[in-house]
């Protein structure tokens, strides 16, 4: 399905989504409309940079809205801190249900900072029950993050691959993504050595559910972006993986709506 994308944030986003109000009310219980048409138009070719990374075997899947993430890379940014007080911000993405669009939302997302900023970005598989990102990316299964949590591999440059300018670091064997049990402080500390060689480090996260280890990881990075598929998740379910992404101790920093149907043709936008 093709798709675009929205961050709201701020004054600006759904009550019940916004980050500073702790007791929004929740909104009826049918699927969250996408916000207002805005005047950047999401565009279906390639470009040389948004789509240079994504794999040729996705492209056709899906709209590469280049401003829309470049947006996204430089709000999240905002959020926390990066080139203020910070120096590298780890950022997770995941959704409260499966099939929002995670990986395509994560793996744009690093193409567009790895674009935009000066230093590098890494793009980080944390889905070890489906691990997409990498192949997404253009990339392949290998070590990566499981392994490096478990000990099996130490070295943190042996399992990143170098696509189309991208570091990625898969999820990792499928020995050690079956048998990882994650650990919070490994995760830190992982981070800490990410942080020596990459400006921002973003993570594909597996959905938000206590059946995942999305809270433990969650919990150790400086922002969580939620992905919701425009009129399709149903508000009460991204309310909830809001609460128990913030009980976890992750910072929500906003909502991308992806795969918004555009019902008036973009051409009256264009008129008004």
């Amino acid at each position: 399905m093709l798709s675009s994308l929205h961050v709201i944030q701020g004054s600006a986003m759904t009550r019940i989504l916004s980050r500073n109000d702790q007791h929004a009310p929740v909104a009826p219980e049918a699927p969250i409309d996408a916000p207002a048409h805005d005047d950047t138009q999401a565009r279906t070719e390639p470009s040389d940079g948004v789509a240079a990374a994504v794999h040729p075997r996705f492209q056709r899947r899906q709209i590469v809205p280049d401003n829309h993430f470049l947006g996204l890379s430089r709000q999240v940014a905002a959020l926390t801190g990066l080139g203020e007080t910070e120096s590298c911000v780890s950022i997770g993405v995941t959704s409260a249900m499966r099939h929002e669009g995670v990986t395509s939302v994560a793996t744009n997302l690093a193409v567009a900072a790895n674009q935009d900023l000066t230093g590098k970005v890494l793009l980080v598989d944390a889905n070890f029950a489906a691990p997409h990102a990498a192949e997404f990316a253009g990339g392949r299964h290998g070590d990566g993050l499981a392994d490096l949590l478990r000990g099996s591999v130490d070295s943190l440059d042996s399992c990143v691959q170098r696509v189309g300018g991208l570091d990625v670091l898969p999820a990792g064997s499928q020995r050690a993504c079956s048998e990882l049990s994650v650990s919070a402080s490994h995760v830190q500390s992982l981070i800490r050595r990410m942080a020596r060689s990459y400006e921002m480090i973003i993570f594909d996260l597996p959905v938000a559910c206590e059946l995942t280890p999305c809270f433990t990881i969650a919990r150790c990075l400086d922002g969580v972006v939620l992905v919701v598929e425009a009129e399709r998740t149903r508000s009460k379910a991204v309310e909830r993986a809001k609460r128990q992404l913030q009980q976890a101790g992750a910072d929500v920093l906003g909502v991308a709506f992806n795969k918004r149907k555009d019902h008036v043709p973009s051409w009256i936008y264009n008129r008004i």
